[in-house]
């Protein structure tokens, strides 16, 4: 599995994963060592998370990227220095507001 590698990439701490998923810390560095298997739901949420392939998740494929990632990047690739920048803008609007959705949601729930 490339757990480690990933969540070190992004330069998060076991603790932070472990959150995420809701699990001990201890049971996250178990899936990052091999010493216990996650389960599916647990892999769809990493994969989802590190915007990968199962696959790749689990040492299946060397193909890091899920499909929708590497359609985006294949139409991001034949767009003009214009059309680039509107896409990173429009993504970066996108981001900030599902960020802001997430905290009145978390705010609204305490």
């Amino acid at each position: 599995m490339r757990l480690k590698a990933l969540r070190t990439t992004r330069k998060l701490y076991q603790k932070d994963l472990a959150e995420f998923l809701q699990v001990d810390r201890t049971t996250y560095a178990k899936y990052e060592t091999g010493d216990s298997e996650p389960p599916l739901a647990t892999l769809i949420r990493l994969s989802e998370f590190y915007g990968v392939t199962l696959d790749y998740l689990v040492g299946l494929d060397d193909v890091k990227l899920s499909p929708d990632a590497q359609e985006l990047i294949e139409i991001f690739s034949q767009l003009s220095d214009a059309g680039r920048q509107i896409v990173l803008g429009t993504a970066a609007v996108t981001l900030q507001q599902e960020s802001m959705r997430k905290d009145g949601s978390t705010a609204s729930e305490a």
